[in-house]
């Protein structure tokens, strides 16, 4: 059993051969299993199911769980010509490629990110529903809307305006298609400074530690899938 355990999301802004280690050594956790997650778009979710199933079947105490991404600033940095005053870039360290993540042939016709691949099962979902274009879109947008409202209602969101379905999936000067059949707000942003970090415990800890039962929150069901390696 591993008393503490720490998962670090997969994170592009700066290059680290060992992020996960480089944090634990920062935080003094010398006894600390450290883990470096994997590239996705879901694996924070994952990683949260993952830590609290371990922690449940009595396999680490305590974990913490982190990921953070400074590209904007990054870029905006990089393009100005100014070196940020964080942490030494690793310059061993290797980006995930193309084909670490998809197959060679799809990697050969330029089919490596998710706005690349994800109108693919979009498309090809609206044709086996039987749904027409607008059909389709009414259908993406009032989700996207739906997350517009939530982003509002939290002080710490990304972008804290609310927007209607129809803003959403109309093209306009500011909402410029980017793959068909997405426009600009259709689409994750990845140029943000944004950063979370959950620590986790088992209930009987938690009340040890003095947390009060009002204040706890648990980790409920949760479940997962892989899209096919090879999609094509």
């Amino acid at each position: 059993m591993h008393a503490v355990l720490e998962r670090v999301v997969n994170q592009i802004s700066w290059r680290y051969r060992d992020l996960a280690g480089l944090l634990a050594r920062r935080l003094r956790l010398r006894s600390a299993e450290a883990i470096y997650g994997p590239v996705g778009g879901e694996s924070p979710v994952r990683m949260l199911v993952d830590t609290a199933m371990e922690i449940a079947a009595g396999d680490s105490e305590y974990a913490l769980l982190c990921g953070a991404e400074s590209l904007k600033t990054a870029l905006a940095l990089r393009g100005a010509g100014v070196r940020p005053d964080w942490a030494d870039e690793d310059a061993g360290a290797k980006l995930p490629a193309a084909e670490d993540y998809v197959s060679r042939e799809a990697a050969r016709y330029g089919l490596i990110n998710p706005v690349d691949v994800y109108p693919l099962y979009e498309n090809a979902s609206r044709a086996a529903w039987s749904q027409s274009f607008a059909e389709g879109q009414q259908e993406s947008g009032t989700i996207w809307q739906q997350m517009s409202e939530a982003a509002a209602a939290n002080p710490y969101a990304w972008s804290g305006k609310p927007m209607t379905c129809e803003a959403i999936v109309s093209p306009s000067e500011r909402n410029r298609t980017i793959s068909y059949p997405y426009q600009k707000l259709m689409v994750a942003q990845i140029g943000v400074n944004q950063g979370v970090a959950l620590l986790m415990t088992h209930r009987d800890a938690a009340r040890a530690a003095g947390i009060p039962e009002d204040k706890m929150i648990y980790v409920g069901s949760g479940a997962g899938a892989h899209e096919p390696y090879d999609f094509l």
